[in-house]
């Protein structure tokens, strides 16, 4: 830098306040309480944490089955399940986690940008999380829970 030079504020977020609020804690403790408003949910919602809403609660989205119990509280013409009980449990949450993703893009003509990838649920990186969870709250918001 040289002397005399004029620093110019940005605004990016190396130099944004800190916000509670946006926290992925934060985000995950008010998506389980708008989840809890989702019906038939109350089991899947026992699954997690208080204590660690973040962990607990992707770990219950990645089997599967939560994802569709959200997208048929919207009450759609056809129902979204996984025949096969007994399977694989890795492979019932991909198959579930697929048809979920293929009703958001076919039945209810979401972008793919809206959208997440089975990767993204399954991986261990919070990014992938946090495209996630923005499906599920779309879905409560659109079925009016």
């Amino acid at each position: 830098m040289n002397s005399g030079s004029t620093v110019i504020a940005t605004a990016n977020i190396i130099n944004q306040k800190a916000d509670a609020s946006r926290s992925l804690y934060q985000i995950c403790v008010a998506l389980r309480q708008r989840l809890r408003q989702v019906p038939n949910f109350e089991e899947y919602l026992a699954q997690v944490d208080q204590m660690d809403p973040v962990d607990s609660l992707w770990a219950m989205l990645k089997t599967g089955l939560p994802l569709l119990t959200i997208y048929n509280a919207l009450q759609p013409a056809e129902l979204l399940h996984v025949d096969g009980a007994g399977q694989d449990p890795k492979k019932t949450a991909k198959v579930a986690t697929f048809r979920f993703v293929q009703a958001c893009l076919k039945e209810l003509n979401m972008p793919s940008a809206d959208c997440f990838v089975i990767s993204d649920l399954t991986g261990n990186d919070t990014t992938g999380f946090v495209k996630v969870r923005f499906s599920p709250v779309q879905f409560v918001g659109q079925a009016g829970i």
